[in-house]
């Protein structure tokens, strides 16, 4: 693998996926992120095996390959780049990867992406709603969440799909929030509700 990526994409991807690793793994490989270069993205991905969190990016690539790189850091040493060009460069045999930006040289031990556990991607959603909308909705309730684990069916968001509408609720026992949204389509005819940590 060896690919060019700018700074602030790779950091951006990582801040996002990084929120699905695990902070104490099960396994190793769960507190790494995935990195799968092909045709002109580079995809990067996060599971805790509850959840995963996919993002691709533009990226030059000079030669497709994917690896698994310790999350915190790979994201720390990304952080701390200047903006501009990143190159990563992967030695398959050591599993190691370089990463350079301007004067920076760093070496980052990886692991197999043959270990890391499959992400499920779906091509055909059941439920399609805009970003913004759901950025929204997801803002004006989760603050209300509670943060303390003595009651955890509160620590989500709870949220119903039924016809055209999306419900998202929150609450910690002292305030309650509740936002309902429009959703662009929705295969299914029945209500379904979840609650969503």
């Amino acid at each position: 693998m060896k690919i060019s990526v700018l700074q602030e994409n790779l950091a951006k991807a990582l801040s996002i996926v990084g929120k699905a690793v695990e902070s104490r793994p099960q396994l190793p490989v769960l507190a790494n992120v995935l990195l799968q270069a092909e045709g002109s993205q580079l995809m990067v991905a996060a599971t805790n095996l509850q959840m995963s969190i996919t993002m691709w990016i533009g990226a030059k690539i000079n030669e497709p390959g994917s690896i698994t790189l310790p999350a915190k850091t790979f994201q720390d040493l990304v952080n701390n780049l200047s903006p501009e060009r990143v190159d990563l460069t992967l030695d398959t045999d050591t599993h190691t990867m370089l990463v350079r930006c301007g004067a920076t040289k760093s070496n980052i031990k990886g692991i197999d992406a043959d270990e890391f556990p499959p992400i499920m991607h779906h091509d055909n959603p059941d439920l399609l709603i805009e970003g913004g909308v759901l950025r929204s909705m997801i803002n004006q309730t989760a603050f209300a969440a509670a943060q303390e684990e003595n009651r955890p069916i509160l620590t989500g968001v709870y949220t119903e799909v039924q016809g055209e509408a999306i419900t998202m609720a929150a609450a910690d026992g002292y305030r309650l929030a509740l936002r309902t949204g429009k959703l662009n389509a929705y295969k299914k005819k029945k209500k379904v509700s979840i609650v969503i940590p």
